[in-house]
């Protein structure tokens, strides 16, 4: 999305009820003096260009889009869902903690978007990626029980029997996406029966360590293309696309299967290929569900940024 309105609120999913939750303004332990650090290339291991940290939160939240966005022009004005998972670096201060945020976002329901549609990748990626959080910390090669594929599964239908588009209203798409995110945090901040913290950590007050993919481009149809967009266009974001993985539970003295493919994905800022100038074009939307903590011991840091981004092959998209 190009724009949005900045008023955004977490929503409590207790009972069924949606309660937007509601504090007086003051100095708390919350409040920030300073910005939040953002990862960098010079956090990276370089033996494998991957980062460590662990998943701080994950929630659902309500942004209100604005009338002049061209990222999802169905919504304009209107009040949606997202899921935002909070990843963190694992140095003890917070001040020194590095941060990034994914967003996973609903997709627009049209005729480019049912199964076969030449954009249904943009369903397909955001439940690609919910799964694969799911797999790395709940599934771990087990099936999905019925329960969990009914309340991961989208309540509205767009499509008939034979394959052809059916309208939904808007309202029902917004809603339904609403289930699927609401339950998908329920379940990564709730299954954890043994001691009742969210998946993602060991204990109320130790997290799951982690290795991340982080990436500043990608290449698509052989250009490099920045992930973040507009003013962050170069910082290291999570890809929203699933691909081979972008987490893997961190096991000392054993090497990661997840990798950094150095011939379509890079680390560092690369010369990102030029687009037309257009008049009352805003920045590119980012993809719809589509835009650490100190080394691992005896991992030395790089004194000069390392390079993971050589470039070579074309995405397959």
């Amino acid at each position: 999305m190009t724009k949005e309105n900045l008023a955004e609120s977490t929503v409590d999913q207790g009972a069924g009820a949606t309660v937007v939750k509601k504090r007086r303004r003051g100095i708390t332990n919350e409040v920030r003096a300073t910005a939040r650090l953002k990862f960098s290339q010079r956090d990276a291991n370089p033996q494998n260009g991957l980062f460590l940290g662990h998943i701080e939160d994950i929630k659902l939240v309500e942004t209100t889009i604005g009338e002049e966005s061209a990222g999802l022009p169905s919504f304009n004005g209107m009040t949606i869902p997202k899921v935002n998972i909070i990843f963190a670096s694992n140095h003890k201060t917070a001040n020194e903690r590095r941060y990034v945020t994914q967003q996973l976002m609903l997709a627009e329901s049209n005729v480019d978007t049912i199964p076969g549609g030449k954009e249904e990748w943009k369903v397909n990626s955001v439940l690609q990626l919910m799964k694969h959080y799911m797999d790395v910390f709940i599934l771990k090669g087990r099936e999905m029980t019925p329960e969990e594929e009914d309340a991961l599964t989208l309540p509205f239908e767009d499509f008939d029997e034979n394959g052809e588009y059916v309208s939904v209203p808007v309202e029902e798409v917004i809603a339904g996406w609403k289930t699927l995110f609401t339950n998908f945090v329920a379940i990564m901040n709730n299954s954890n029966v043994e001691n009742g913290v969210p998946v993602y950590k060991k204990s109320a007050t130790e997290p799951i360590t982690i290795w991340i993919k982080l990436l500043s481009c990608i290449k698509q149809k052989g250009a490099w293309k920045a992930i973040a967009g507009g003013r962050n266009a170069g910082d290291l974001a999570v890809p929203n696309f699933v691909g081979e993985g972008i987490i893997e539970i961190y096991k000392s003295n054993t090497l990661p299967t997840l990798r950094v493919d150095v011939t379509k994905e890079s680390i560092t800022m690369k010369e990102v290929a030029k687009t037309p100038n257009m008049p009352n074009i805003g920045a590119a939307p980012a993809m719809a569900g589509v835009p650490i903590a100190p080394s691992a011991p005896g991992m030395a840091m790089p004194e000069q940024p390392m390079d993971f981004g050589a470039a070579a092959s074309d995405l397959p998209f």
